[in-house]
């Protein structure tokens, strides 16, 4: 989970979107690192907010398919 968390964290930046599948069986290791994964931002400053939320806001205009 710690490996999962720092690798997720590394790649994070101003609207970043984390997609994590962790109801599958397969997702046990994503599960315990969420915790970690949400402190980690929060200690960063970042705010957790839903995706209509976060496309609402102003900013460069993204193509949506």
């Amino acid at each position: 989970p710690q490996a999962f968390a720092a690798a997720m964290l590394a790649k994070v930046g101003p609207g970043s979107i984390l997609l994590m599948h962790p109801m599958y069986d397969s997702g046990e290791v994503a599960r315990a690192a969420l915790p970690l994964i949400l402190t980690g931002l929060k200690s960063r400053g970042y705010r957790i907010v839903p995706v209509g939320e976060l496309l609402a806001l102003p900013g460069p205009s993204v193509p949506r398919t």
